[in-house]
């Protein structure tokens, strides 16, 4: 027997026991709905609008023969993009409630959803690339539920692929939700909402794009947010996230049990407190966060930077339960810390001597706090194992990628167009402290940011983490009018031991290197104003064009170096071996090449390369006068302090240099910037057109603690060629560069007992080099000068 339509087929009461029925079609035949019922005379199942229909009897419903996967027409979508919400639901709960998890198919079509509840199900699949999801004002569409939600199921093993998903975007929907990525994003509706406890989420040729609010940033869309840590997230073929507010982002939200975050309601800046609900307990852990490009200019007269960053841990103090007030402590019982903190570099991007001084800041007004590491509530928080073949975040207007806690991840193209933000990589305090590490990228193709009025004194890219690798990017991609203006925005690699490829950075834009032990290998417009590096043993190799003419020349800029290495590679073997020209090198040396850290105000300089030279390149300067080595730390200052860029010993200065043209005069020196000159010294060579080696011995054994000088080398005339500087000990000498960890608590080294030598604070360690049993390792017990040492 032949039926039309479920209509018909419900006016039909069997008259046999498994009696068979062919449907042509749920509202209409050939649309997709129909297939073959068989009646079950007893049956008292209640309707689910595709698999049990009753005919208005108390007993008998006819009966779905169920092929696989299940249909979303079979429970009455149209997919004419008109609303199938009700009947898509439908078919998830059914997917659901079977006790088998099962494959929910949407043919080509064009579906209009509000929020669906895709909880429990296996994989939700478009026929192929012609299925449409068209979203609701302020509604997610895909959304499963939380882990603090009635009717949670774990994830596992969830597949999503074949559809391109419009979510609806033209009104502010951050209000209506309380989520929040771990780089501060404040999330509104999603197109796709999953919870982070589950294992294996599977994205296959998705394409999301947004549907209002034009190129309006703040509305809050978000293509895919995780609440929590997903544990193996793979995408196969293409994830593509486009003209959304946010791309691909983790965080947490008020559906999570462990992970609710509370809003920041108040600050007070006088008495260091916050206000927020529900009211922590004193000892809780817990972190801020907040969006470091959403801090609010504000004037003179108010609070400064809080001195907090976000993910941090923190310890909650001084909990006024009548005022509803608390005040965190970076340390169980410390105390409170305060907010008055002028230009705190943890939160704040170190300043830049040449620019005028930035206006104090606060924190915005999106600040939430979350439970952290060994509060009661928190998680062991890890996102690992995941293998992302392409994820394209196109022009974004918030933040493109903002992932935490990332492990043994692969991905092969991130692409990104962004107006803001392009990248997170970041770092949050779980009970186990995981961290990013083992992260590879093959492509990270970032072009922005595009919103330069924003976007000026703000951070582009954030990675942090160890051992992660880039192979190629990120890199700062805007063309003309938009590059020349592109001012001060900046890339922060807050990486150890991690490899970055082909970097750019845009005219007037800057990387900065706050990790350690990195190598960084790319394009900078500009040497001085682009790097800032501030972290140990980076060795950071870039292209420079020369003034009038489109040739690119490589050098190697390493930061400060204390070290004993092997003989050979970069190194000059003189610097290891000595001669009898330069008798007195160890194998402890700062180096310092004059193509990264010659420092003078003036276009005099060439960056040239010798196949010859025993460096990698040198500089060539034109005019006269003294030039400076600048502080290794990558910024503009030429000042150098004792103990830090050069031993308070007995050392020896080197420079590698050569007259361009005849023989001239050239001095080497070292001079206190105070102007006294009782630990200046200096020395004048002859230098003739081939490389030679010319020295000035110093003496600062009892040179004062916190002694600035600058390194100065300053030809006769013009026309001189500079390889490298090197400082190593006198004969003898043993290379100390202190450690200094406040208030002049430091960690020293050196020959000779430090009693009646050595000043320190109570705290300080000492270890003699030449020290024998009992009188090797040293603590500063008492005092505030040379006494008070004990020998452990």
């Amino acid at each position: 027997m032949t039926k039309n339509t479920i209509a018909d087929l419900k006016a039909y009461t069997g008259t046999t026991p498994n009696e068979l029925v062919t449907v042509l079609g749920y509202h209409a035949p050939a649309d997709g709905g129909g297939g073959d019922f068989y009646w079950n005379a007893t049956s008292a199942a209640g309707e689910d609008g595709g698999t049990v229909f009753t005919t208005g009897q108390p007993t008998g419903r006819w009966i779905r023969i169920e092929t696989f996967p299940v249909n979303v027409k079979w429970f009455g979508a149209k997919g004419v993009n008109t609303d199938d919400t009700q009947a898509v639901q439908k078919a998830l709960d059914y997917c659901r409630t079977t006790g088998v998890r099962k494959r929910l198919l949407f043919p080509d079509g064009t579906y209009e959803l509000g929020k669906v509840d895709i909880t429990g199900v296996r994989s939700l699949e478009g026929l192929s690339n012609k299925v449409w999801i068209r979203g609701k004002q302020l509604q997610d569409i895909f959304y499963w539920k939380g882990a603090g939600e009635a009717g949670y199921i774990k994830v596992e093993e969830l597949t999503i692929k074949n559809f391109t998903i419009t979510l609806e975007t033209s009104a502010d929907s951050r209000a209506t939700y309380k989520r929040v990525g771990f780089g501060g994003e404040r999330i509104g509706n999603c197109a796709i909402h999953l919870p982070g406890e589950g294992v294996g989420y599977l994205f296959e040729d998705v394409f999301i794009t947004k549907s209002g609010g034009g190129t309006i940033a703040g509305y809050g869309g978000c293509g895919v947010f995780f609440t929590g840590a997903p544990y193996k997230v793979n995408v196969n073929g293409r994830l593509e996230i486009r003209s959304c507010d946010y791309g691909f982002v983790m965080g947490v939200s008020e559906t999570h049990k462990d992970l609710s975050p509370t809003q920041i309601t108040a600050i007070d800046a006088a008495a260091n407190t916050f206000t927020g609900t529900p009211l922590p307990a004193n000892g809780d852990q817990v972190a801020l966060l907040y969006d470091v490009n959403e801090r609010q200019l504000v004037s003179d007269t108010d609070a400064s930077v809080l001195a907090i960053r976000p993910r941090k841990r923190y310890y909650v103090t001084g909990v006024n339960a009548g005022a509803g007030t608390f005040q965190l402590a970076a340390s169980a019982g410390g105390a409170a810390i305060a907010f008055n903190v002028a230009d705190n570099p943890e939160v704040e991007p170190t300043p830049d001597p040449s620019e005028p001084p930035a206006p104090p800041r606060a924190l915005p007004p999106q600040t939430f706090m979350i439970p952290a590491g060994g509060h009661p509530k928190s998680i062991e928080f890890a996102a690992d194992e995941w293998s992302i073949q392409q994820l394209i975040t196109a022009q974004t207007m918030r933040c493109g990628l903002s992932v935490t806690n990332i492990y043994q991840c692969g991905f092969g193209t991130f692409g990104c167009q962004s107006s803001r933000a392009a990248i997170r990589v970041l770092n949050y305090d779980s009970k186990i402290r995981y961290a990013n590490a083992n992260v590879s990228f093959d492509e990270m193709y970032t072009e922005g940011p595009f919103d330069i009025a924003y976007m000026k004194n703000r951070e582009y890219v954030r990675i942090e983490g160890f051992g992660i690798t880039v192979h190629s990017g990120p890199r700062h991609i805007t063309a003309g009018s938009i590059q020349d203006n592109a001012l001060n925005n900046y890339i922060t690699f807050d990486t150890n031991y991690s490899v970055f490829n082909a970097v750019g950075i845009n005219l007037n834009s800057k990387l900065k290197v706050p990790g350690d032990g990195n190598i960084i290998k790319g394009r900078l417009m500009g040497k001085e104003s682009n790097l800032d590096n501030q972290g140990l043993n980076n060795q950071i190799t870039f292209h420079r064009d020369e003034t009038g003419g489109d040739s690119q020349q490589s050098f190697a800029y390493l930061s400060r170096f204390s070290l004993s290495k092997a003989v050979g590679g970069f190194w000059p073997d003189h610097v290891f071996k000595g001669n009898a020209g330069a008798p007195h090198q160890s194998d402890q040396v700062l180096f310092f090449p004059a193509a990264t850290q010659i420092y003078v105000g003036s276009p005099a300089l060439q960056y040239l390369t010798d196949p010859a030279l025993d460096a990698n390149a040198y500089v060539r300067f034109s005019a006269t006068g003294a030039l400076r080595l600048r502080n290794p730390f990558g910024t503009l200052a030429n000042t150098l302090t004792i103990g830090r860029y050069f031993p308070k010993m007995r050392w020896m200065l080197y420079a590698k240099v050569r007259s361009i043209s005849g023989t001239k005069d050239v001095t080497l020196a070292f001079a206190d910037v105070a102007g006294s000159t009782t630990y200046n010294v200096s020395q004048t060579h002859s230098v003739g057109t081939n490389w030679q080696i010319i020295s000035v011995e110093a003496d600062h054994r009892t040179a004062p603690d916190g002694l600035n000088g600058e390194l100065l080398l300053t030809p006769a005339t013009t026309g001189l060629d500079v390889a490298y500087f090197v400082i190593v000990p006198f004969a003898g000498e043993t290379f100390s560069v202190k450690t200094n960890f406040g208030g002049n608590v430091l960690d020293l080294a050196g020959p000779g007992t430090p009693e009646g030598a050595v000043t320190a604070a109570v705290g300080s360690t000492y270890r003699r080099t030449d020290g024998g049993t009992g009188s090797t390792f040293y603590i500063k017990e008492s005092g505030t000068g040379t006494t008070g040492w004990t020998a452990l």
